[in-house]
């Protein structure tokens, strides 16, 4: 079905609602400060050790104290709660995000249409998606804890037959240990665009409104800057409820993202996407219904 000859688009729309950076500075602090718990005791340990007794040679004594030694930072590393405190991080992280959405949601709400739908934007489906977040970061948390311990574990494997020193080692391990620092600081950027968008999403469903505005950064960074596929996105009308398709200005059709190159998710969702949703609050004019 064709739309109108002169059909507007005349919804109002939301400032976008931009990543907690609140939720991302917690998130990323908290890795660091994991890590950098791992490295004291690597550190500690080899300090420890160092002034015991000189271990530079490569005698079997010497390789015994070697693997004592790393013997020890695994066993700290291991007497870590890491499940408690991922669930707390978790948790926490959740909170801000959430408190952070409802306050920047109620306010776009309130300067456009006058209303302010905090009392309604809480839902079993919200506690729901909560949960499932909690549970995600703590497995991503997790994760960081277990490949950090594989790394330690591989790096004293490698010094079996070999000549290598224990200061060595210690380099070897905190290099490593910098990389998963590294890791856990993309996954707090990810993780808080990610649990913004998605938030949004699912509320504005809850409430009823449908449609969103797609915004891309359009910039060109040195990794590549914005990916073909969220560009093709800009600016487009998309719906809440289907990814899958956008809102074709000059045709008057709803058709497949996939014809112009488009992605097939909401902003955010992709990994490392910076791409947010300008929410529609008034229906546009003459928008039909009709998918192709």
């Amino acid at each position: 079905m064709n739309l109108p000859p002169k059909g507007k688009l005349t919804g109002r729309e939301c400032k976008p609602i931009n990543p907690s950076k609140r939720a991302e500075v917690y998130y990323a602090s908290s890795v660091k400060h994991l890590i950098s718990l791992f490295k004291l005791v690597v550190k500690q340990e080899i300090a420890q050790e160092n002034q015991k007794k000189n271990l530079g040679d490569a005698s079997p004594n010497s390789i015994q104290k070697r693997f004592q030694t790393f013997n020890r930072i695994v066993d700290r590393f291991l007497a870590i709660d890491i499940s408690a405190f991922a669930t707390r991080v978790a948790r926490n992280f959740a909170n801000i995000t959430n408190a952070d959405n409802k306050k920047r949601l109620s306010r776009e709400f309130e300067s456009v249409i006058a209303i302010n739908p905090a009392a309604v934007l809480d839902s079993k489906q919200t506690q729901d998606f909560f949960n499932g977040m909690i549970g995600e970061n703590v497995q991503l948390i997790k994760g960081l804890h277990t490949e950090s311990l594989s790394h330690v574990q591989k790096i004293v494997q490698s010094m079996i037959g070999g000549n290598k020193t224990l200061r060595d080692a210690g380099k070897e391990i905190t290099a490593a240990l910098n990389i998963q620092q590294n890791r856990g600081m993309r996954i707090a950027i990810d993780q808080s665009r990610k649990a913004m968008g998605d938030l949004t999403n699912l509320r504005m469903q809850k409430l009823g409104i449908k449609l969103y505005r797609w915004s891309a950064v359009m910039d060109k960074r040195k990794n590549g800057g914005t990916r073909p596929s969220h560009a093709a996105m800009n600016n487009r009308i998309c719906r809440f409820d289907d990814p899958s398709v956008y809102f074709n200005e000059k045709t008057k059709l709803w058709e497949k993202r996939k014809r112009i190159g488009g992605v097939e998710l909401h902003p955010s969702q992709d990994f490392n996407c910076r791409c947010v949703s300008k929410v529609i609050l008034q229906s546009i004019e003459g928008l039909n219904d009709e998918r192709q």
